[in-house]
């Protein structure tokens, strides 16, 4: 399919692609409908995003991923399973490097995964360790400077839509943090690593024991005197293990790396125990807990996560053919369903071919999500 007069969207907000391009093009399933319910089907498509998109066209929409830092993870999956010429890619990352210049980076006053600096941090980071072209290293070095340059004086961030740091991988400190990390072992700077550990660390406060979570600060969903706590990929324990997890993997011997051990296995327990409950989207809900569980299993050897996972996807299985189809809703309203990643049925049927692949297909396609 020649995509050429297709508008990239970014993966969370919304759609993967703007709906000009159906979601599955770019996540490697194919919906088709049977006896009212969904089912998905692998597919190869032979050509994708063609000619590569201008980075310019997305600019507005920031550098998170609901922006261009979305379409820079999804150019990097789509390199690593061998779905996009090299030579198509790399036009993308030298237009997307360029792109990221000083002013743009200073418009940034979200600082985090969804719509920040953090949200490109981890792909270019990961792109000037493969390739080290320099206007790569100019634009991770100009984004780890803004988010020093913003840090508060106990060590995270307030971005423009709280008043106060907040907690996890899209939103919080883990997200962010893991962001600098990336950027400090692709230069070699302890400074930035040291920091994006610090940042970390300081979401052990907000840790409450009895609910085996991380209090979600966000305005929204706490009331004066009460705990709020969140379960999925964006918010709460789940998210914060993939960052557990990344951070070990990066520097395993750093001196935070016990409290990232700690970290890691009490987010994956209150992963693996929370039941199917809500919506079953990768973000917010039961497919994003049964997938990350897949990605602590592969990452850490640890059998009983991947088992966990395989449990509770069939779960899931169960309660949507009870249904008639799996939960998920378009701008708050049950009567509608989302074509995208992140919050729609093209991450259901992501999440069913991740989860029932192969540890392969999950490594080349996690850094879509950490």
């Amino acid at each position: 399919m020649n995509c050429v007069t297709y508008e990239v969207s970014g993966l969370e907000n919304g759609t993967t692609i703007v709906p000009q391009i159906p979601a599955n093009i770019c996540t490697g399933i194919a919906p088709t409908t049977s006896s009212n319910f969904i089912e998905f089907k692998k597919f190869v498509p032979k050509y994708i995003i063609t000619p590569p998109i201008a980075p310019i066209q997305i600019a507005a929409n920031g550098l998170g991923i609901n922006g261009i830092g979305g379409v820079a993870r999804l150019y990097e999956y789509l390199e690593t399973n061998s779905s996009l010429e090299p030579g198509k890619a790399a036009i993308f990352w030298d237009a997307f490097s360029e792109l990221v210049t000083e002013q743009l980076v200073a418009r940034d006053r979200s600082f985090d995964v969804i719509s920040g600096v953090a949200g490109s941090a981890g792909a270019l980071a990961r792109r000037f360790t493969a390739f080290g072209e320099p206007v790569t290293r100019n634009a991770v070095e100009l984004i780890a400077h803004h988010l020093i340059k913003n840090l508060t004086e106990d060590g995270n961030w307030i971005g423009q839509f709280s008043s106060r740091a907040l907690n996890g991988l899209a939103h919080g400190s883990s997200g962010i943090g893991i962001a600098l990390i990336e950027i400090g072992v692709a230069l070699e700077n302890t400074d930035f690593i040291d920091a994006g550990a610090r940042a970390m660390s300081t979401e052990s406060a907000d840790f409450v024991a009895s609910a085996g979570n991380w209090r979600d600060l966000r305005e929204h969903n706490t009331k004066a005197s009460e705990d709020k706590f969140m379960y999925g990929w964006c918010a709460g324990a789940p998210g914060i293990a993939l960052t557990r997890m990344r951070a070990l993997e990066l520097v395993p011997d750093h001196n935070d790396g016990h409290m990232w051990r700690h970290d890691l296995a009490l987010a994956a327990h209150t992963t693996a125990s929370t039941g199917v409950v809500g919506l079953d989207s990768i973000c917010c809900g039961n497919l994003g807990r049964a997938l990350i569980l897949s990605y602590l299993g592969d990452s850490t050897g640890q059998d009983q996560w991947n088992l966990a996972s395989k449990e509770l996807l069939e779960a899931i299985q169960s309660r949507a053919a009870s249904l008639g189809g799996f939960r998920i809703t378009a701008f708050g309203s049950p009567e509608l369903q989302a074509p995208s990643l992140f919050k729609g049925l093209a991450g259901v049927g992501f999440a069913l071919n991740q989860i029932s692949g192969t540890k392969q297909d999950r490594i080349a396609a996690r850094h879509l999500f950490i």
